[in-house]
């Protein structure tokens, strides 16, 4: 199965952060939708599938992992299904559900490899919507993380660090972090710790998790999510949920951002749900705007936590609300 960071890109190859954007952004999501419409002998090829695809793509947006790329993999993590919300009249949401996700056993979470995306009979088969879209376009996208994994030798390796343009890595900028420290240390009236780590993370921490696993030092933050949606899409398998401090009455929540979760799932689980901030639009965010991308994540047994769903942004405001606790993270 390819689920290492290899093959490497050609020695030649060349990259800046814009060029890697845009390749991703284009050619390979028109690689991959047209990919994810084949019919599979066996669900385990998946990756090994797309492998020459990817392969490819090395030369353009270099080296992959499970399926994204290690250049932005921060951004790359913002994948979702193309299903369609629209705000009617009224702020009433609706969401359609032409394609629906199951998770796929052996594969990890935060990677597309590790859903199955299929389309709904309801819906035409004369309609040829892609099946998956990228949730950030934005140029101004800084990661906050820095993303290790343990290889199959059992060693620490980095996926994504520092930002460099000359390696077109779209990864963190510590003169970003550092700034939203301060805006953090502003709301709650205390220092936060770092962000990002002055080493990698010490291995016998980690032995006991999968190769295919993420693992970064992140702020975190434990959110009350609505028992109730404030509307289903048409199956009623899914609803729209608000996202709230305790002291909602004084934090104006109807601006807090919402999310859209499995009904069924979330009766299962308690109030407070966990949110893990991965990067933010700097220019939306610094006017206030709604700049912050989180993902919502399931603590699971071995301290693994797995990708649920990716809400609507948070404002820096809104997330100083809570709890802003730095933590490592391990995602499977």
């Amino acid at each position: 199965m390819c689920n290492s960071v290899k093959p490497q890109p050609p020695k030649t190859a060349t990259y800046s952060i814009q060029s890697v954007r845009q390749n991703y952004e284009t050619v390979h999501w028109n690689l991959l939708n047209n990919y994810l419409g084949r019919q599979l002998s066996y669900d385990t090829d998946i990756l090994a599938a797309f492998s020459g695809v990817l392969n490819a793509e090395g030369a353009t947006i270099g080296p992959s992992f499970w399926g994204l790329p290690c250049n932005i993999l921060a951004r790359a993590l913002f994948w979702e299904t193309n299903n369609v919300s629209i705000i009617q009249p009224g702020q009433h949401y609706f969401k359609s559900s032409e394609f629906s996700m199951v998770r796929r056993d052996g594969f990890p979470s935060w990677s597309w490899t590790g859903w199955k995306i299929s389309k709904n009979e309801m819906f035409s088969s004369e309609k040829k919507r892609p099946m998956l879209r990228n949730l950030i376009d934005s140029e101004n996208f800084t990661p906050f993380i820095h993303i290790y994994h343990m290889d199959e030798m059992r060693v620490v390796t980095s996926l994504m660090g520092k930002r460099s343009e000359t390696d077109g890595v779209e990864g963190f900028d510590p003169w970003q972090v550092e700034r939203f420290k301060h805006h953090m240390r502003d709301c709650k009236r205390r220092s936060p710790p770092p962000l990002v780590p002055a080493a990698s993370p010490h291995p016998d921490a980690f032995q006991h998790i999968p190769s295919h696993c993420l693992i970064f030092l992140a702020s975190c933050s434990t959110f009350i999510v609505s028992s109730r949606p404030e509307s289903r899409d048409q199956d009623h398998a899914y609803g729209l949920y608000k996202i709230y401090t305790e002291d909602k009455r004084d934090r104006g929540s109807s601006s807090f951002p919402r999310v859209w979760l499995n009904i069924e799932w979330r009766e299962r689980q308690s109030r407070g749900l966990e949110f893990v901030l991965l990067g933010m639009d700097t220019d939306e965010a610094a006017f206030g705007g709604k700049g912050c991308y989180t993902m919502l994540i399931e603590h699971r047994e071995g301290g693994v936590a797995e990708r649920v769903a990716i809400p609507q942004p948070f404002t820096m405001e809104q997330w100083g609300y809570g709890e802003c606790r730095t933590q490592w993270v391990t995602l499977g």
